[in-house]
C-alpha cells in the first residue's frame, strides 16, 4: 500500500515539472508579444497621464476659484454690510437717524442682503416708527415703500426657489390664496388659484408635491391698514399629524426666513402677497403658499453657493 502511495506522489510531482515546463516554453515564446503589451501599456500610461492631471488639476483650480471667488465676494458683502448696519444700530452720539434715512439704509439691507438675514424685525421697527415719527402727509408713502420693498424681496426669492428647484428637478410649487368671504370657495389646480371665506369653515387643502404632507389652512382678523392677518396651520404625514400653530402674518415674513421645515425634507412658507388693490379695496386678502425643493437648504443654513458646487464637482445642484 505504502509503495502505491509513493507511486501516486512520484506521478503528481513529473506531472507538476511537465506543467511548469510547458508553461515555461510558452512564456518564452509569447515573450516578444508580451514585451510588446508592456510597450504599449506604458506608452498608453505616458499618453494619458497628462490629461488626467490635467482634468485634476482644472478641477482643483476650478474648486479653488470658487473658494476664492466666495471668499472676495464674502468680504465685500461683510464691508458693505457695516457700512449700512453701523449707522442703523450704532453709536447715537450724533443723535438718532432721522425716519427717511433709516427707511434708506433699512430698504438698501433688505434688497442686498435678504438671503442671509432675517430683516423683519429691522423692517417692522422702521415701518412702525414712520407712522409714530413722520410728517402726516409722508406715513403712507414711506410705509407703501417698505411694504414694495418686501414684495419685492418675497419675488427674488420665490424666483430663486424655481431655479435652484428645476435645476435639480425637484420643483418649487406656489399657490395663490384669494381670501374673499363674499365669493364661494373655489379651487382652480390648474392656475392654482384658491378661493377662500374667512374662518374655520373656510378650510384650504394643500398636499406637498411628493404627496407626504397634507396642510389644512384656515385665516381670520385680516388687517389692511398694517397688511396682517392671522394664520392657523395643521400639518399631518400621511394619517398622523405632526405639527399644529398660529402666526400673525406680516408683510415682512419673507420665505427663506420664515419657513415651516418638516421631518423629511419638505418646507413650505405663507407669504403675503396684497398689492396696493387689494389694500385699498379691502375686499380681498392675498397670500402666497410655497412647497420649497424637497431637501432644500436655505443660503444661511449654507453660505457657499451650493448649486455651483454641486456642478463643479460634477453633481446635480440642488
Amino acid at each position: 500500500m505504502a509503495a502505491r502511495a509513493r507511486g501516486w506522489v512520484n506521478a503528481l510531482f513529473r506531472a507538476i515539472r511537465s506543467a511548469a515546463r510547458a508553461v515555461s516554453r510558452w512564456l518564452v515564446a509569447q515573450r516578444d508579444a508580451l514585451d510588446a503589451i508592456n510597450k504599449l501599456a506604458l506608452a498608453a500610461v505616458a499618453i494619458a497621464a497628462p490629461f488626467i492631471a490635467n482634468s485634476f488639476e482644472k478641477r482643483m483650480s476650478g474648486t479653488t476659484l470658487l473658494s476664492q471667488r466666495e471668499q472676495a465676494e464674502s468680504e465685500l458683502r461683510a464691508t458693505m454690510f457695516s457700512n449700512l448696519i453701523t449707522p442703523v444700530i450704532g453709536s447715537r452720539e450724533s443723535g438718532e437717524l432721522d425716519v427717511d434715512r433709516e427707511v434708506l439704509l433699512a430698504e438698501l439691507l433688505a434688497l442686498n442682503f435678504h438671503e442671509h438675514f432675517e430683516f423683519k424685525p429691522l423692517l417692522q421697527h422702521v415701518y412702525d416708527r414712520a407712522r409714530a415719527d413722520s410728517d402726516e402727509n409722508m406715513i403712507e408713502p414711506i410705509r407703501e415703500s417698505l411694504r414694495s420693498i418686501a414684495r419685492r424681496v418675497k419675488e427674488r426669492q420665490i424666483a430663486s426657489l424655481f431655479a435652484e428647484g428645476h435645476a435639480a428637478d425637484r420643483p418649487a410649487l406656489v399657490w395663490s390664496i384669494r381670501l374673499d368671504s363674499s365669493k364661494p370657495d373655489t379651487d382652480d389646480p390648474g392656475s392654482k388659484i384658491y378661493r377662500r371665506g374667512l374662518g374655520p369653515n373656510h378650510l384650504l387643502q394643500i398636499g406637498s408635491p411628493d404627496g407626504s404632507h397634507t396642510v389644512y389652512l384656515w385665516t381670520g382678523n385680516p388687517d389692511w391698514r398694517e397688511d396682517t392677518i392671522r394664520v392657523y396651520i395643521r400639518v399631518l404625514e400621511g394619517n398622523q399629524p405632526e405639527m399644529k400653530g398660529e402666526f400673525v402674518l406680516t408683510p415682512f415674513d419673507f420665505p427663506l426666513t420664515d419657513n415651516t421645515r418638516l421631518d423629511d425634507g419638505n418646507r413650505f412658507a405663507v407669504v403675503v402677497a396684497n398689492g396696493s388693490r387689494q389694500r385699498s379695496d379691502q375686499r380681498e386678502f392675498k397670500l402666497d403658499f410655497v412647497w420649497f425643493p424637497k431637501g432644500y437648504s436655505t443660503p444661511h443654513e449654507r453660505p457657499l453657493n451650493f448649486r455651483e458646487l454641486q456642478q463643479l464637482v460634477g453633481k446635480p445642484g440642488g
